[in-house]
């Protein structure tokens, strides 16, 4: 990591002696050079050490340095007794990691600058991270998220349900559906691990999981009411985080894919129940899957707009889910958790929706989504998402 140290011939400070490359004066000519240099090292600066007690050098160089995209995440640290240049690091307009006096000892500043370097590690992400939180897409994406979600008022006294209105169908469908949203907590888990240096999806999938929990809650509460249990060792059977993917794009893609289906999925079983209650619940459960499938498609363009690769390894991912869907629509929790028994109710809700309109039906969605993402209106089937892999290859 390269640390830089521009220094005003008036100050002397031990930091020096720690600093790799040639130090700049504090004057114009050699700010510029300065920022040239960091340029082009393509921005591996991580600590910026600034010692000058003269206010107006110190402004310059923090104007300087705050070249859009050049310095993110590069920490600054001010060398300096003056109490005005001192209080720039409180300053809500500059980004200062620290203010040491010039006075301090060798020791100090290195443990300083190991802190600097720390912050610095930590804010280096293959994500784009806005430098103000409000700016980065999980704010745009909770406004209208937050909104939309439903109440639990909005299901009713679950003991007026009529169970002469159900069918033995309905029944074994609301069980294996409780079964199969256990699957939420190793999706969280994954999620978390696969956008370890970020933020902004992480907490979203927080929001995405406390939803996917509710799913088989109400359908369990809604079994119970009937005198059936669902036994706890279904939420056990797939608590286990499966693997991390290689590109975070196709895995949003094979989420918006999982999403829409489940909504599909849950839209058919309201049509098809005569019970009133349930006929509730499961339309609210579609509309939640709908809404994430919005919502991981929001980050999922954000990604492949900043990527031709990010785009690629999304649309490859699309088209391995979309390719087969002649024995029901398949969804990941049947791949992920083939050894435990909770992939039987996968299989079944699978085999629930085997119609070619209700396939259909179910990816219509996920190819409008395709076709927004990649602006090519042509995307209707495997054969035309096929050519638009091979045009980007």
């Amino acid at each position: 990591m390269n640390i830089f140290y521009l220094h005003s011939g008036e100050v002397n400070s031990s930091a020096i002696s720690l600093v790799d490359r040639k130090g700049y004066a504090v004057v114009e000519k050699a700010i510029h050079e300065f920022v040239v240099d960091v340029d082009s090292q393509n921005s591996n600066c991580s600590v910026i050490l600034i010692a000058s007690d003269k206010l107006h050098e110190v402004e310059q160089v923090l104007e300087a340095i705050k070249k859009p995209g050049l310095l993110v995440s590069t920490r600054v640290i001010l060398v300096s007794d003056d109490p005005k240049v001192c209080a720039l690091g409180d300053s809500v307009k500059y980004d200062i990691q620290d203010v040491v006096s010039a006075k301090t000892e060798i020791l100090d500043i290195e443990k300083v600058i190991e802190k600097a370097i720390f912050a610095f590690t930590t804010l280096q992400s293959k994500h784009n991270i806005k430098e103000f939180y409000l700016d980065n897409k999980f704010n745009e994406v909770f406004d209208w998220f937050e909104q939309s979600r439903w109440e639990w008022s909005e299901i009713g006294d679950l003991s007026g349900i009529d169970r002469s209105l159900l069918t033995d169908e309905d029944i074994q469908l609301l069980h294996d559906g409780a079964v199969v949203e256990h699957t939420t907590l190793p999706g969280s888990h994954n999620f978390l691990n696969e956008w370890r240096d970020e933020f902004g999806f992480s907490t979203w999938s927080l929001m995405w999981g406390a939803e996917e929990a509710r799913h088989a809650l109400v359908q369990a509460k809604y079994l119970k009411q009937l005198g059936i249990e669902v036994r706890s060792k279904h939420a056990m059977f797939t608590r286990k985080p499966y693997e991390v993917g290689d590109y975070p794009s196709a895995t949003l893609m094979m989420n918006v894919i999982s999403e829409y289906r489940a909504a599909n999925y849950y839209n058919l079983r309201a049509h098809r129940t005569n019970e009133p209650t349930l006929k509730k619940i499961w339309r609210l459960l579609s509309k939640d899957e709908s809404r994430h499938a919005k919502a991981f498609y929001v980050f999922c363009k954000e990604l492949c707009d900043e990527s031709d690769v990010n785009m690629l390894e999304a649309l490859k991912m699309a088209y391995v889910w979309l390719i087969d869907a002649s024995y029901g629509v398949k969804h990941p929790a049947g791949l992920f958790f083939p050894n435990a028994d909770s992939p039987d109710s996968v299989k079944t809700i699978e085999q629930d929706v085997v119609g070619d309109d209700d396939n259909e039906r179910g990816d219509a969605n996920v190819y409008r989504a395709l076709r927004n993402l990649t602006g090519n209106k042509a995307i209707v089937d495997t054969r035309s998402l096929k050519a638009e892999i091979r045009a980007r290859m």
